[in-house]
């Protein structure tokens, strides 16, 4: 019996546990640590993001399962003050009142287009510190309904970028490359690269865990070959 994509990133978010599971995406050197540190004054800030998939209906079928291929990023505007020209999902931080889900769609409605309407949500990843803007960041992952029609924000959004699920799923997507930081040290990173595009930080460390869920429920998904029709 074939498995949906829409069922298997049920499993991945609702079913799998990671406790086990150490990202690769970690840079030693970068010192991150895992929650704002209680020592540092004032409030840190709080944002969100979308981890969002498309194009479900054009499919690749793997070991029975339906695949969908695109992992939605974008390349934030290179005059933007804090990680211009980065990779990240849509998002941003959230507004007085507002919840890390209501900020990430909102975020996600004014970065690329795709309403509320269109999006399914099916749970969140854990939370990024990002120590060199002070921000906490809540990733959740959804999906498209439907066809995918988008209307970029050029003021905050370069350019959209698709990333191919079958390329993030492979174990070799996962590298390395050369990135200068804000004082100008440069140093080596792990990443993925889609395209010229290197992804790496906060954005690929949210990846590594989707990425890693996703294989899990893909091997608790799959029926034994006997079974499968």
């Amino acid at each position: 019996m074939e498995i949906s994509f829409r069922q298997q990133l049920s499993v991945a978010m609702n079913q799998i546990e990671l406790t086990d599971w150490q990202s690769p995406l970690e840079i030693p050197d970068l010192d991150r640590p895992p929650r704002r540190p209680a020592n540092l004054p004032g409030q840190g800030k709080v944002a969100a993001v979308l981890a969002l998939f498309c194009d479900q209906g054009n499919v690749e079928k793997s070991d029975g399962l339906t695949i969908a291929p695109d992992l939605l990023l974008t390349q934030r505007a290179i005059n933007l003050s804090n990680h211009a020209g980065q990779i990240s999902f849509p998002g941003g931080r959230l507004e007085a009142g507002e919840s890390t889900h209501q900020a990430a769609i909102r975020e996600t409605e004014e970065e690329i287009g795709v309403f509320e309407s269109q999006i399914e949500i099916f749970g969140q990843l854990t939370s990024v510190y990002i120590p060199p803007s002070d921000f906490t960041v809540t990733p959740y992952v959804g999906l498209i309904r439907g066809a995918a029609h988008f209307k970029r924000c050029h003021r905050e959004v370069q350019q959209i970028i698709r990333a191919p699920l079958k390329h993030l799923m492979d174990p070799q997507a996962l590298t390395s490359g050369m990135v200068t930081r804000s004082n100008g040290e440069i140093f080596e990173v792990p990443c993925y690269r889609i395209g010229p595009h290197q992804i790496w930080g906060a954005t690929a460390i949210m990846i590594g865990e989707l990425v890693e869920r996703l294989r899990r429920a893909r091997k608790i998904s799959t029926p034994p070959a006997g079974e499968r029709k």
